[in-house]
């Protein structure tokens, strides 16, 4: 029953190949604000996430495509270095496919650095070479080829910290600059190179 349950875990998450989780990665005391965060970031193209302040959190618009996703953000700290997790809103009239769809949190490294925001999500390639060769135990169920995390965020925050300056964990976008001068997005899903 359990793994009919996480079945239904297709979130955008899911589809942009990051790795879900059930819990939080962040505890209320280990939320941060920054005034550098918000405003519109671009990606490639026309690709724009747009963050304001919503009390501890922001409010994150992501457009791609003419299509507009709306998530929570928690921008978060462990020891020195800075976290995104990601939970998409849920719109305020599901219809009969969304109640199916189970939202899921996701968490990145971030890098904020004068008109550039790096962010190196956990890589699922990396995450799945080593549950296989059983280097790392954490509580998750594999929903087909996805691994969904299901550990309390103590432990998923254990897992941060101790992979946090691993490259192939969270791997830190490399060129990322806009030739007409706006505010610059890189992201990095991890995925083989």
């Amino acid at each position: 029953m359990r793994n009919k349950r996480l079945a239904v875990v297709l979130t955008l998450t899911l589809l942009a190949g990051c790795v879900p989780s059930l819990h939080p990665f962040y505890t209320d005391a280990d939320l941060v604000l920054d005034p550098a965060l918000v405003g519109t970031w671009w990606g490639d193209g026309d690709d724009s996430w747009t963050f304001e302040e919503a009390g501890e959190a922001y409010t994150l618009v992501h457009e791609s495509k003419g299509v507009t996703k709306e998530f929570e953000a928690h921008l978060f700290r462990l020891g020195e270095v800075l976290w995104l997790d990601l939970y998409p809103v849920t719109p305020q009239e599901p219809d009969f496919h969304d109640v199916h769809l189970v939202p899921a949190h996701s968490v990145s490294r971030v890098w904020l650095e004068q008109g550039t925001l790096r962010l190196g999500m956990l890589s699922p390639e990396w995450l799945d070479e080593k549950l296989e060769r059983k280097a790392l135990s954490i509580a998750h169920e594999r929903v087909g080829e996805t691994i969904v995390l299901t550990a309390p965020t103590a432990k998923l925050q254990k897992l941060l910290r101790a992979h946090a300056d691993d490259p192939q964990a969270f791997r830190r976008p490399e060129t990322c600059a806009r030739e007409d001068g706006r505010r610059a997005l890189c992201i990095d899903v991890g995925g083989d190179r």
